[in-house]
Parts: C-alpha cells; sequence; structure tokens
C-alpha cells in the first residue's frame, strides 16, 4: 500500500526500524483514529508494516546462480570483462550485486547479441538460446 503525497499535506516521517517506530505509530494512528481520519483502520504497527512493505523474496542464491550464467552465456570470468561485453562500466556491475539485482538490460543484451533465454539467465529453466547468436 503506497500513498501518493498530495499537495498542501503535512507529512511526518521516521525511520520504521527505529526502536520508538511503533511507539510513534500509536499515536499518530490514536490521534486521527479519535478524528476518523485514519484510513487504515484499527491495525497494529506490524500489520501496517506488513500492507504497506510486503516481504520482498531473499535474491541471495538466486542473485548468484543468475549473476554464474550471466558469466557462462557471455564467456567472462571478471567484472571488466563482462562489462565490456554487456557495453557498460564496471561499477554498473558493481552497483548490479550490490543491489543484488539484474538490470533488464542486461537480459536484453544477452539476447540480442548472444541469442540467450532471459528466463535461463533468472531461473536456470532451459532452453539456454532462443536463438542462435549474431
Amino acid at each position: 500500500m503506497h500513498k501518493i503525497m498530495k499537495p498542501g499535506r503535512k507529512y511526518f516521517v521516521i525511520n520504521t526500524d527505529e526502536p520508538y517506530a511503533s511507539d510513534v505509530y500509536a499515536i499518530l494512528k490514536n490521534g486521527q483514529m479519535a478524528k476518523g481520519a485514519w484510513p487504515e483502520g484499527d491495525i497494529t504497527f506490524e500489520e501496517w508494516m506488513a500492507r504497506t512493505w510486503p516481504p520482498q523474496p531473499e535474491h541471495g542464491a538466486e542473485f548468484e546462480d543468475a549473476m554464474r550464467r550471466i558469466h557462462e552465456a557471455a564467456g567472462t570470468r571478471t567484472q571488466v570483462q563482462l562489462a565490456a561485453v554487456l557495453d557498460v562500466r564496471q561499477s554498473s556491475i558493481s552497483d548490479a550485486k550490490r543491489r543484488r539485482s539484474i538490470p533488464d538490460g542486461w537480459l536484453l543484451a544477452l539476447l540480442r547479441r548472444h541469442g540467450v533465454n532471459p528466463e535461463w539467465i533468472m531461473s536456470g529453466s532451459e532452453p539456454k538460446y532462443l536463438r542462435q547468436a549474431q
């Protein structure tokens, strides 16, 4: 549940990881519910967090496996080599590893240049190639 900021409204921002976050939530919720202006209803801080930011699946092994398949498809061993094949800066490879996220552009580049199936890269599902490399 993401909310759009509305012009003319006042917003209060806190880090939800702070130990006092649930207390701040309770104070704000109780004050707004008394006015009839709390759209989420009488839910706990934990319920609100789960609705607002649903848990995301872990990308540990899946990401590492996808990176291994990318290197295999590109015929590379290092980030510098991979950057050259993908026509990106080496820092882009480092950024993707830090975020643990494969940019769509990499999948498209490997498909266009090498015929590699993006689904194979992401999940290992065959076929490895959708067409012959150009």
